[in-house]
């Protein structure tokens, strides 16, 4: 039930946050566990 919500906010997360040619990273909330930071 908990994998459920969490899944459903990742998805949505990456759909508004962590676009393909703009990704948001200065407004992100996971952006100290993201990989892609500052690349």
């Amino acid at each position: 039930k908990d994998w459920r919500a969490l899944s459903f906010f990742l998805v949505f997360h990456g759909r508004a946050v962590c676009t393909a040619r703009k990704p948001k990273c200065e407004t992100c909330s996971l952006r100290n566990l993201c990989p892609r930071l500052g690349v």
